[in-house]
């Protein structure tokens, strides 16, 4: 029985190995078949730029070329320092690689690179890799107002992006009581003038003090129910005329 045990355990240890050897060759052959691609794609890039006169030339060749065929070893090669981060920009998007930022050189256009993939994932992550403040808080605000999410706007330090970012959410939700949690007068009014509208509630329209958001609110509930009649209780003469016109 120990001797049957211990052929056993050298069985095992030997498949255990050979597995491992397997994983081995087939991570080996990958690398292979991706450095192969990468220098194919490179010899294309090469092949389809010879003919650029100057540096410029070639490094604009080498950015277009990466938006249709988007591998980093296109960029490497660009000279210009701007053409280079737009290049991994573009691969960076195609890829929807968020790792790709890092290889951006400009810290502005780094942490743009950021904002567009996490505003594109709804990834409030994402939008924490950005150093600029106002960027980062646009990217919150990208964020909010795709997933209509209150708690993407709360992360917003400046009182009028977190504004702009509440009335986008109480839009998109044609929820009131958002634009009500908006400090800034006009910012606030459009909000209520927008729901008013979406909701077809004349009270909502009649409820706003400002005669500028009132006709607005009745010339969006006129537009949606497609009816002249309601565009005669516009006030502003501007605001009237276009709601008769889009309706006609």
């Amino acid at each position: 029985m120990f001797i049957k045990f211990a052929d056993l355990e050298i069985a095992m240890a030997r498949s255990y190995i050979l597995a491992l050897l397997f994983v081995l060759l087939m991570l080996i052959s990958s690398c292979q078949q991706a450095a192969q691609t990468t220098q194919s794609t490179l010899q294309l890039a090469n092949e389809k730029c010879e003919k650029a006169a100057t540096q410029y030339e070639l490094d604009k060749c080498y950015e277009e070329h990466a938006t249709s065929n988007p591998d980093y070893v296109i960029c490497d090669n660009i000279q210009n320092p701007v053409l280079k981060d737009s290049c991994y920009k573009k691969v960076v998007a195609a890829k929807n690689d968020v790792s790709g930022c890092e290889k951006v050189q400009n810290e502005f256009q780094k942490d743009t690179c950021y904002r567009t993939l996490g505003i594109a994932n709804k990834n409030l992550n994402t939008c924490n890799s950005i150093k600029s403040d106002s960027v980062k808080e646009s990217c919150y605000a990208g964020v909010a107002r795709l997933t209509k999410d209150l708690a993407a706007c709360e992360l917003i330090q400046s009182s009028n992006a977190k504004d702009q970012c509440y009335s986008s959410v109480g839009r998109g939700k044609v929820d009131l009581s958002i634009c009500d949690m908006i400090t800034d007068q006009k910012i606030k009014l459009e909000c209520v003038a927008v729901v008013g509208a979406a909701k077809k509630d004349f009270a909502i329209c009649d409820s706003i003090t400002d005669q500028h958001f009132k006709d607005e609110c009745y010339s969006g509930i006129a537009l949606m129910e497609k009816d002249e009649s309601i565009c005669t209780s516009i006030q502003d003469p501007d605001i009237k005329t276009s709601c008769l016109e889009q309706i006609k």
